[in-house]
């Protein structure tokens, strides 16, 4: 994604192809954001050459559409591309990238470019939207109160996954399972160990995640 070629237009046909698709159809496959005709450089040609980098990328786009303040988001998103993006080499490392600027954009109360579900057992939420090609992003948060409620520890994740009869693994920074569940629900598990969750101490994001009432 970039600021200059955000692709945006490409968009109401990823997700009406997504959510009106045949269950048992091969997902088509998506290219990023921009025109891979026009990749520049070995960045871009990586991307264009893996479906969960363009995921990623068309992600990114989404975020970065639903920002609240696009001047600051521009800004940053010029630094990213000039310094995280820039510095890799590899697909492993692009991805890393990609997800960690995802979670920056993409955290609530930002925006609303998904469903939002709420899981009380993990005090968490999930936003999660189709993207295209059977490729949906995420961005999920938890919390974990001490007694009395005199700290909280957080946890979040972001990025983007392709289930497979219903379900899913995410793993970056830390390791999520996701299941679609009937009743429009979805099923994370944390199955990092101690050390690589999502977050702080005895932050879990693992509960089943039901969709939000609209108020």
């Amino acid at each position: 994604m970039t600021v200059h070629k955000p692709g945006l237009a490409i968009l109401p046909a990823l997700l009406l192809c997504s959510a009106a698709g045949a269950p048992h159809a091969k997902p088509q496959k998506l290219g990023p954001s921009f025109d891979c005709a026009r990749a520049a450089g070995a960045i871009e040609t990586m991307i264009c050459s893996s479906e969960e980098l363009s995921a990623y990328d068309r992600a990114l786009g989404i975020a970065f559409a639903h920002a609240e303040d696009r001047a600051e988001t521009a800004r940053k998103q010029r630094a990213w591309l000039n310094e995280d993006r820039a510095r890799c080499g590899d697909a492993d490392c692009l991805a890393g990238a990609y997800a960690d600027r995802l979670d920056d954009l993409a955290q609530f109360p930002a925006s609303d470019w998904g469903t939002e579900y709420v899981s009380r057992s993990a005090q968490g939420t999930l936003q999660i939207a189709p993207i295209g090609g059977g490729w949906y992003m995420f961005a999920a948060s938890a919390t974990w109160e001490y007694a009395h409620h005199t700290t909280t520890n957080f946890g979040d994740a972001a990025g983007v996954i392709r289930p497979v009869a219903g379900r899913a693994e995410f793993h970056r920074d830390c390791d999520l399972t996701f299941e679609r569940l009937s009743g429009d629900r979805w099923r994370i598990r944390d199955v990092g160990a101690d050390d690589n969750r999502c977050g702080g101490v005895n932050v879990n994001m693992t509960g089943i995640y039901v969709r939000k009432k609209r108020s």
